[in-house]
């Protein structure tokens, strides 16, 4: 007989390879609209806020579903819905660690110098939020 673990594995390849997928971009979109919304803060922060309690109102599973069927059935019609639900979870974490960090003293200074935010942004807030996008992604 043929082993089963290595035809279980063989066959889960390509689901495994969606989530990842799905869970890259979502985590891609989450955090570039986190570090928008958490280091400008404003109406920035106000209308990506508005986003996310929209998209989070909402059972995520009832709105990919949804959206599976308005899309079509397709390996990448359902990455793009499940990519569209998560990206507002991630989004709010990020934005918490990144205000967080905005309010440190060596991001305050560097704005004190004149620093350009998008290099205060990727010298000094990045790197720390790092391992806060880590965890959530696992």
């Amino acid at each position: 007989g043929s082993d089963i673990l290595t035809r279980l594995i063989y066959a889960i390849r390509p689901s495994l390879l969606y989530v990842f997928v799905a869970l890259f971009f979502s985590v891609l979109i989450g955090s570039i609209l986190g570090f928008l919304s958490g280091y400008f803060q404003g109406f920035v922060d106000a209308l990506i806020m508005r986003a996310c309690d929209v998209m989070l109102a909402f059972p995520s599973y009832v709105v990919t579903l949804a959206l599976i069927a308005l899309f079509g059935m397709g390996a990448e019609n359902i990455i793009m819905a499940f990519i569209l639900t998560r990206w507002a979870w991630f989004c709010r974490v990020i934005r918490t660690s990144v205000m967080q960090y905005t309010a440190s003293d060596h991001v305050r200074f560097a704005k004190t110098i004149g620093m350009n935010d998008m290099k205060i942004i990727h010298k000094h807030i990045m790197p720390l939020t790092l391992a806060d996008i880590a965890i959530i992604s696992s």
